[in-house]
Parts: C-alpha cells; structure tokens; sequence
C-alpha cells in the first residue's frame, strides 16, 4: 500500500462514518455547557431549538462536502482544490496563507 491509500483510508469510507465523525466534532465540551445553559433557561425545549440552529450548518457543509468531491475527487486539501479550480498563482497564495 501506499501512503495516498493510507491517507485516504482507500477511499472506503462510508456516509454513516463521516457523517458520525461530523457530529462528534460538531458535539464538543463548550457546545454541550452552552446547551446545558440554555436548557436552564428556556425549558426542555431550549437544547432542541439550539442544535436545531446548528444543524442547519451541519447539513450545508454535507452538501458542500459532497460538491467539492464531485469535482476535485483526486484533491486531499484545501490548496489542492484551489490549484484544481484557479491555477498555480492561486495554489502558490494558499499554501502561504495556509500555512
């Protein structure tokens, strides 16, 4: 194998994983005492309206996600993607923005 199958896990990761990895990075510590806080505030329904605000984000990023694989499918990072879509003066500038 190598190092492009490593990185990419061979291309074999299903919808459910990202999908679950998206979540898990989305549900972190301040994202739960800030839901907590609110559920203090509102009710029982304050946390549902909360994560109802940032599911909406969650669901735009999937769609974009799904995009940018369509049509950079070979592309592994952002400066990938803008030397695919703008050229090298573009790549060169990202990589030291990116950096």
């Amino acid at each position: 194998h190598t190092s492009e199958y490593f990185n990419t896990a061979g291309r074999t990761v299903k919808t459910g994983l990202t999908a679950s990895v998206i979540v898990s990075q989305w549900t972190w510590a301040a994202t739960l005492l800030q839901s907590s806080n609110v559920a203090w505030q509102y009710g029982v329904s304050g946390p549902f309206w909360y994560a109802s605000g940032a599911t909406i984000q969650v669901l735009l990023f999937g769609i974009l996600a799904i995009e940018v694989k369509r049509r950079a499918r070979t592309a592994h990072t952002v400066c990938e993607m803008v030397l695919a879509r703008w050229g090298t003066a573009a790549h060169i500038s990202f990589i030291i923005f990116c950096f």
